[in-house]
């Protein structure tokens, strides 16, 4: 992506936050470097919640995740993607056939 197109982007995301349309892709489930998960939306500085427990940060995602309708995506200790427990909600850009 050059930075003209970056520029764009950034100028496009935020005229649909001014008009009230919502820009919000996906929530992570990350590991924090000092204790727990959390749980954060896509283009937010901090977290929205943190949890001490994986599960209870995939629960409250995925509760997020219906609520926003966006994708889900969980991470492994390490940051890198999983694909157990990723779930999309109504943001699929490649939904199932059928």
């Amino acid at each position: 992506m050059n930075t003209l197109t970056k520029i764009l982007h950034v100028e496009a995301n935020q005229l649909k936050i001014k008009q009230g349309f919502m820009c919000l892709r996906k929530i992570s489930i990350i590991k924090e470097k000092k204790e727990g998960w959390d749980v954060k939306k896509e283009g937010a500085k901090k977290a929205s919640k943190n949890f001490d427990t994986k599960a209870e940060a995939e629960k409250y995602a995925n509760e997020q995740g219906k609520k926003d309708k966006v994708e889900v995506i969980p991470h492994d200790k390490k940051g890198k993607f999983q694909k157990r427990g990723r779930n999309s909600y109504g943001n699929d850009p490649y939904p199932p056939k059928g």
